[in-house]
């Protein structure tokens, strides 16, 4: 019995031993952990806030001194895996680098989009993330040294890395929140396809854009700095610099706010302000003034001035390329509206353009040309309006800007909130600027009235109703194009030439009306008071929605026309030939480039077919072989340059045709 207690004490000892010996031994190896884990945060840490560290779940191993490769360690969760590199690269370099692997990833993953992230702070040089829907890559550089991050998984995975590891550390510079703590930044961004890379830079929900690929990002001493390059053209370069300011002026009126920023910024010749909000005059507020988006144009370029997060932003875009993209989509991806409520703008030969909406008011310098200088001021009245309401009208005052003369009051009507209404034009094309004012704005067939400025009666003449849509004017054939589309089978088209001041006649007109049968197109020419038609015909919806041709004829002059007798069926049919010059393409082509057509029509002037010529000098003489025997019929059509054309009219009236009706 003495005996069996004894050995049931040396066991009991023996296995309290041993559990000694286990305890002693985890703490000392999760001591050696911490010593590890310390000296790699020592070795690793930027600054005093990246740290290498196991966190949330995600635990760091060292990659050891026992390989040649430039890995040095990677992150594990359960089956994930987040591998570390390091690399020495100039700033240079390492977009060089960015920008090569993000085209690398587009020719891997050609269905997928690769997006192009980059963020800052104050700890870190330049921070940027490229992302597939499996492939992730992160790159941290400061000061030389580059940090790789890769992890094949899907996106869920990675962005539970980041938010658990990265980015619990805040980083953040002077205020403003690059990478929100506690989780990532909103995830709106545009992929490295198309014309270029586009990027972002994140600022807490907002993220501002550049277009093209990033060739320099760093952060200063106050703020970012960024370098664009376009891709096609390298001479097309971009600078943005991002930075916090303390001076940010509250919005009382336009003539104020003009006067602080044409002080601070002295060639200034651009202020436009913009609201919070989509739609936002229509429920405007005092307060809204509190969070205006200022955009200013010098010399140097656009400035964005905004407030966010409590602070107070500028972005200046030097707009060394064309467009200022970078503060247009800052202003559009925080939310601000598309359209100003105020804008000012003066023009090197010393117009001025200015509006308030919050006050209908609006003011005008113009040189309408002839040396003819006037001054308009326009304000909304209290006069009514029975076809839409109430404070519709504008008292409109006209001044001869030399001598201060009112040469002329208008009334005006317009129910156009969101926009000015005013838009200078030279409508009839007579040299000197007209007056035309938007009812509203339409996506099509914008409804206005036009003011012809006559030179002669030094006043500004309202023209016909007819004309109340839009039009395209042609200044060097005094042509004006009228526009009208209703719906896809109703529109009209009419080409106008002018005369003189204020008389215009007719030139072409082409008509496309939904029937019972289908679409009616009706297309005329006039000379000379004179009509006549070159298609009546009722064609079925299908042929007429298939068939661009049917609208190519309006737009044709017409240089060669002849009627024509097909031997072989007795049937009659009008040939037409159309030439217009290229200018663009004749720039590479020793200033010759002309782009002739040939159109066919039967005796009901239905367009049968169309065929395109190709390219070639200006035609010297168009002439038909009405041919006898086999030999066919043709149009023959002989050029400048030697060179000729020969078309055989069984090729071009189709085969299989079949004359409807």
């Amino acid at each position: 019995m003495g005996n069996q207690s004894l050995r049931k004490y040396l066991i009991l000892g023996l296995l309290i031993a041993f559990s000694l010996i286990g305890v002693l031994s985890g703490c000392e190896k999760k001591e050696y952990q911490q010593a590890q884990n310390e000296y790699d945060r020592q070795q690793l840490s930027i600054g005093e806030e990246l740290q290498w560290k196991s966190s949330f779940g995600w635990r760091y191993s060292s990659q050891g001194e026992s390989t040649d490769s430039d890995k040095i360690g990677y992150f594990t969760q359960e089956e994930k895996t987040v591998e570390i590199w390091h690399d020495i690269l100039s700033e240079e370099d390492f977009f060089v680098l960015i920008n090569s692997r993000a085209r690398e990833l587009t020719e891997k993953y050609p269905e997928e989009e690769v997006v192009y992230r980059i963020n800052g702070s104050t700890e870190i040089d330049q921070f940027v993330q490229l992302d597939t829907d499996k492939e992730h890559q992160l790159y941290i550089r400061n000061k030389d040294s580059v940090y790789t991050f890769y992890g094949e998984m899907d996106s869920e995975g990675w962005q539970n890395f980041l938010e658990e590891w990265l980015f619990t550390s805040g980083l953040n510079w002077d205020g403003l929140t690059v990478m929100k703590e506690g989780g990532t930044v909103s995830d709106t961004y545009t992929g490295y396809k198309g014309a270029g890379m586009r990027s972002m830079i994140q600022c807490g929900e907002s993220c501002m854009r550049i277009d093209r690929y990033v060739a320099l990002f760093r952060r200063q001493e106050k703020g970012f700095y960024i370098k664009s390059i376009d891709e096609y053209d390298e001479s097309k370069m971009d600078e943005v610099f991002l930075f916090p300011v303390e001076d940010y002026p509250k919005y009382n009126n336009g003539e104020k706010i003009l006067a602080y920023f044409r002080v601070k910024y002295s060639d200034v010749y651009s202020l436009k302000a913009y609201l919070w909000g989509e739609r936002t005059l229509g429920n405007f507020e005092e307060s809204m003034l509190d969070n205006i988006f200022y955009e200013v144009v010098d010399s140097k370029g656009v400035h964005g001035i905004f407030p966010w997060d409590g602070e107070f932003y500028e972005m200046l875009d030097c707009g060394k390329s064309d467009g200022y993209d970078a503060v247009f989509w800052a202003k559009i991806q925080m939310g601000y509206n598309d359209y100003s409520f105020f804008s000012w703008t003066q023009d090197e030969d010393g117009s001025v353009s200015q509006f308030d909406l919050l006050t209908n008011t609006h003011f005008y310098r113009k040189d309408l040309g002839g040396g003819e200088v006037i001054r308009i001021l326009a304000e909304k009245t209290e006069e009514t309006s029975e076809e839409a309401g109430n404070d519709d009208y504008y008292r409109v005052r006209i001044y001869d800007e030399k001598e201060n003369e009112l040469l002329q009051e208008l009334q005006v009507y317009s129910i156009e909130t969101e926009r000015s209404p005013f838009l200078f034009e030279d409508f009839n094309a007579d040299g000197y600027l007209d007056l035309t004012v938007i009812v509203y704005y339409a996506a099509h067939n914008t409804p206005e009235h036009h003011y012809i400025f006559s030179p002669s009666k030094r006043k500004f003449v309202e023209l016909d109703s007819e004309l109340d849509y839009g039009a395209r004017v042609d200044h060097e054939t005094r042509r004006l194009y009228f526009h009208f589309h209703f719906l896809e089978s109703y529109g009209l088209e009419v080409t106008y030439q002018w005369k003189n001041e204020m008389d215009y006649e007719v030139v072409k007109r082409f008509l496309h009306d939904g029937v019972k049968d289908g679409v009616l197109v009706k297309i005329a020419r006039y000379e000379n008071g004179e009509e006549e038609i070159l298609s009546d015909y009722i064609y079925s919806y299908e042929e007429y929605v298939e068939r661009d041709d049917i609208w190519g004829t309006y737009y044709e002059d017409f240089i060669w026309e002849k009627e024509v007798t097909d031997k072989s069926t007795g049937k009659k049919y009008m040939i037409r030939y159309a030439e217009g010059f290229l200018s663009e393409e004749a720039e590479l082509n020793k200033e010759i480039y002309y782009d002739g057509r040939v159109y066919i029509y039967d005796e009901d002037t239905y367009l049968v077919s169309m065929t395109h010529s190709g390219n070639f000098s200006e035609s010297e003489s168009i002439e038909w072989k009405d041919s006898a025997g086999d030999k066919e019929q043709a149009l023959v059509i002989h050029y400048a340059d030697g060179g000729e054309s020969t078309f055989y009219l069984s090729e071009l009236i189709q085969p299989d045709y079949q004359p409807a009706g």
